[in-house]
C-alpha cells in the first residue's frame, strides 16, 4: 500500500505536469496567434492600406480576402471567394480549382463587373497572375505566413482592353 505522503507526491506531480503542459501549449498558441496576426498584418492589411493610399476612391477591387481590404482599403469588393458576390459562385462550382478555365470565367466577370485591381494569392490564380490584362502593382511578401494561405499577396491592376479584340 501506498502511504498518504507518496500519494500527496504522485496527485502532486500529475497535477504539475499537466499545469506544464498547459503552459506550454497555452505559449504555443500565444506564438501561433502573434504570427497569424503579422502575418495578415504584413499581407492583406498592407495590401488594403496601399489600395487606399494609391487607387482612385471609387475603384473596384477583386479579392479572396475580403476583411481586411475593404475595412483598411475603403474600396468596393468583389469577393472572388463568392461570399459578398453572389455572381461568383456560379463560377466557383461549375470549375476547377486552378484551372485556365476557372480563371477566365472569373477574370470575364471581373471585367463585366468593372474591376479595376485585383488582389490575390498568384498560387492560388496561377493563369491570371499570368493574363496580359493583369500588370503587378505591388507585392507584399510575408515570410512564415501562417494565417495567409500563401507568402505573397499581390496587387494587379486590371485592364479590360490589353487583350480585347
Amino acid at each position: 500500500k501506498m502511504s498518504a505522503i507518496a500519494r500527496m507526491v504522485v496527485a502532486l506531480g500529475i497535477v504539475l505536469v499537466t499545469l506544464a503542459m498547459q503552459i506550454a501549449g497555452l505559449r504555443q498558441g500565444a506564438m501561433l496567434y502573434a504570427n497569424d496576426a503579422r502575418s495578415i498584418n504584413e499581407g492583406d492589411v498592407a495590401a488594403a492600406r496601399w489600395l487606399a493610399a494609391h487607387t482612385s476612391p471609387d475603384a473596384q477591387v477583386a479579392v479572396i480576402d475580403i476583411g481586411a481590404m475593404a475595412y483598411f482599403g475603403k474600396r468596393r469588393i468583389v469577393d472572388l471567394v463568392g461570399l459578398a458576390t453572389p455572381e461568383v459562385i456560379d463560377v466557383l462550382t461549375t470549375t476547377t480549382p486552378a484551372s485556365l478555365d476557372r480563371e477566365q470565367r472569373l477574370k470575364a466577370l471581373m471585367v463585366e463587373l468593372g474591376v479595376d485591381y485585383v488582389v490575390i494569392f498568384p498560387e492560388w490564380f496561377p493563369y491570371l497572375a499570368q493574363d496580359a490584362a493583369l500588370t503587378e502593382e505591388q507585392s507584399f511578401v510575408v515570410p512564415g505566413a501562417t494565417a495567409l494561405a500563401h507568402d505573397r499577396v499581390v496587387v494587379y491592376r486590371l485592364d479590360a482592353e490589353a487583350d480585347a479584340p
